[in-house]
């Protein structure tokens, strides 16, 4: 979602009786990076309860731990035009992602063609940063009309494709923001096209919504993170976010105030799924 993300509002606590955290080699952490050190700090076993980090930007937080776990973005034209931004980028990163919803006009906002004519750039600092694997473009549906939406994923990844023929990319990432599992699995069959492994790297019920509850939320990330974990396609996800100060509700962690943070409620449960299968609540 946004650019600049930023410490969001204490959150009500309610009651969840949840499992010990428990490994997930998919599970990832979509933090703001103001907030990325204090929740992995309040996180127990955060090596283990995460595969990855990252902060919408190419820059890692102070951390050490993430640091380890960070994966950066190059979030628009700025900043893959500006080398005091990209050269941010971790030498010799796993992956990179690139271009935030450029399907919206609200996010980095290009069209297909001007994406595929920054793409040699975007390959070029993959290059320079030795980046093992570059995600392609990062899109999200957005079926509304031509003041919030340049087109929808799939034909927007399709006119890129036309653009950009012999650009190199490794694996899918994506947005999904609906409510139900059947449109979920929809929407992740429809990118199986594109012989790519799949990271959906924001996901929550209602996104920017915060009318749709805590009990809600929960029950939409038990739906779909089961779907997730028993994809092979999917091969990361991470909840939105993990302090959202688009969506106060979905918080996975509140700030405390005092360079602290703790768990909510949906953050113990996001924690507490095993790789392929729920863990079961007494």
């Amino acid at each position: 979602m946004s650019h600049s993300l930023s410490i969001c509002a204490t959150l009500v606590m309610v009651v969840l009786v949840h499992a010990a955290h428990s490994s997930s080699t998919k599970r990832g952490l979509a933090d703001p990076i103001t907030c990325q050190c204090e929740d992995l700090a309040a996180t127990p076993n955060p090596y283990s309860a995460y595969s990855f980090t990252y902060n919408w930007g190419p820059t890692p937080p102070n951390c050490s731990i993430g640091k380890e776990l960070f994966v950066p973005m190059l979030w628009g034209r700025g900043t893959v035009t500006n080398h005091a931004e990209w050269q941010n980028v971790p030498q010799n990163t796993e992956y990179l992602l690139a271009l935030n919803e450029p399907n919206h006009v609200g996010q980095s906002n290009l069209t297909p063609a001007e994406a595929a004519a920054l793409w040699p750039q975007v390959e070029l600092i993959a290059t320079k940063k030795n980046a093992s694997m570059l995600s392609g473009p990062v899109v999200a549906p957005c079926t509304a009309g031509p003041s919030v939406c340049i087109s929808d994923t799939v034909p927007w990844l399709d006119q890129f494709l036309g653009n950009c023929t012999g650009c190199r990319f490794d694996f899918l990432v994506v947005h999904f923001y609906a409510c139900h599992p059947a449109e979920l699995t929809v929407f992740l069959d429809s990118l199986t096209k594109y012989n790519k492994t799949i990271w959906l790297n924001e996901f929550n019920c209602g996104g920017g919504s915060s009318g749709v509850p805590v009990p809600m939320q929960m029950q939409w990330m038990s739906e779909s993170i089961s779907i997730l974990e028993a994809r092979p396609d999917i091969a990361r996800y991470s909840w939105m976010s993990g302090q959202d100060l688009h969506n106060t509700v979905a918080s996975l962690y509140v700030a405390n105030g005092n360079g602290s943070s703790s768990i909510l409620p949906l953050g113990e449960l996001y924690l507490s799924f095993k790789e392929k299968k729920l863990l079961e609540h007494s």
